[in-house]
């Protein structure tokens, strides 16, 4: 892995006080090492150290330096601002103020600013870290392109390759994003604001997400910082699918015009039968499908959160952790899967007691909450096969890449 080749002070950040003030604040502030299985924190802490060890004039570093939080300024004060603690927050309005004059070149910086503090914060509050930070979420992207293209402009044979890994690493980041601004909302009781996987649609609709994120955040972080939130007319006016609650699915946002924008907030739904939700089981009536997951994967968990959130009623899918001591195969809705079958395919079990393995598990799922078209490609001829040994490639090595352990010495600690 590459957090174990790296030097111990490239897994081990630190906030070094550079004033009095910050002296005095993080003064007390020493993270714990990473534990020895936890490699996507040894990962993310090893990707932010070794990134901000290529900006190589120090005054650069020095002056975006994350300090802690001051009174919010004003709209120049906040976006020449440096990454704080709490974050600063930074609405709809003045994001797309400072990004569109600067051609997006704020909107790098704002990416670099919410990635810091969401990676300190987080550091700060649970003693690990599950994103790369800023330098460690932009600067992969910033040398791809950079490299890719001065390849392509030498004729380097596979340079365009470069520019494209760096495309992927920011749209993953930007998902990961998603996914832990999410996870701030409900750890303050608030609803989950985007769909994560929003993040690889195609434009315009990753925009809805992204100026969603945008808002919310900018939310959050007034409330942490004790601040009173000053209405937002771009997000909660001119476009009101920005400040919408809770959040939507792409049928409703489809057939419901008058969330689009506020010329258009008295328009009727569109009266569609393929843009409507899915009727919602009856009260008392047993979930379609029963997910078996690991909770201590961080991509199971990652896919059980976002099937929840499409899940509104939380009557379509139930979960069990398979890794909770008192899992029990006999259990009804369980199957009667073992843990070993568990951990080595993702497992569904519908409310007729049928059970699913591997893509067809995954294809199940989704089509509980109305998205099975996402898995139509594994009825495909030759395509679905090749989906399956994919999968089967996965499985084979989830938990070493995710836990650091291999699944067959997991079974056997059970045993």
């Amino acid at each position: 892995m590459i957090a174990a080749l790296l030097p111990n002070t490239l897994v081990r950040p630190t906030i070094t006080p550079r004033t009095p003030q910050q002296r005095a604040t993080l003064a007390d502030f020493d993270p714990p090492p990473p534990a020895d299985d936890d490699y996507v924190d040894k990962f993310c802490r090893a990707t932010n150290a070794a990134m901000e060890a290529t900006v190589f004039p120090t005054f650069i570093r020095d002056a975006v330096a994350i300090r802690p939080s001051r009174p919010q300024g004003g709209f120049l004060e906040t976006i020449k601002s440096p990454p704080e603690l709490p974050g600063l927050a930074r609405p709809v309005w003045l994001t797309i103020a400072a990004s569109v004059p600067t051609a997006l070149g704020w909107y790098g910086y704002y990416k670099f600013s919410v990635e810091q503090e969401l990676f300190y914060d987080e550091l700060r509050r649970d003693g690990r870290v599950t994103g790369c930070g800023g330098y460690g979420t932009l600067f992969p992207f910033v040398w791809c392109v950079l490299l890719g293209g001065a390849g392509l402009l030498a004729g380097v044979d596979g340079a365009d390759r470069l520019i494209e890994a760096g495309s992927l690493w920011i749209l993953l980041g930007q998902v990961n994003l998603y996914r832990r601004v999410n996870e701030l909302l409900v750890e303050a009781g608030e609803p989950p604001a985007v769909h994560a996987w929003w993040a690889l649609l195609p434009p315009p609709l990753d925009v809805v997400v992204g100026l969603r994120q945008v808002h919310f955040l900018a939310k959050y972080w007034t409330a942490r910082r004790g601040d009173a939130w000053e209405r937002d007319r771009i997000a909660e006016d001119a476009f009101p699918f920005i400040a919408r609650e809770p959040r939507f699915s792409l049928k409703e946002f489809a057939r419901t015009p008058s969330m689009w924008f506020g010329v258009t907030k008295d328009w009727d739904d569109f009266d569609i039968d393929w843009l409507a939700d899915p009727p919602e089981p009856p009260a008392g009536a047993a979930p379609s499908v029963t997910v078996l997951y690991d909770s201590k994967c961080g991509v199971c968990r990652w896919e059980v959160d976002n099937l929840g959130s499409l899940d509104a009623s939380g009557r379509r899918v139930a979960f069990a952790d398979i890794e909770d001591e008192s899992y029990d195969p006999s259990a009804a809705g369980n199957g009667g899967v073992s843990y070993e079958a568990a951990m080595r395919s993702f497992t569904v079990v519908r409310d007729d007691g049928e059970v699913l393995e591997g893509t067809a598990a995954f294809a199940a799922a989704y089509e509980a909450v109305g998205l099975g078209w996402l898995f139509g490609f594994t009825r495909v001829p030759v395509v679905g096969p090749l989906a399956e040994a994919g999968y089967k490639v996965f499985a084979r090595f989830r938990t070493d890449v995710t836990r650091g352990v291999g699944v067959d010495e997991l079974i056997a600690r059970r045993k």
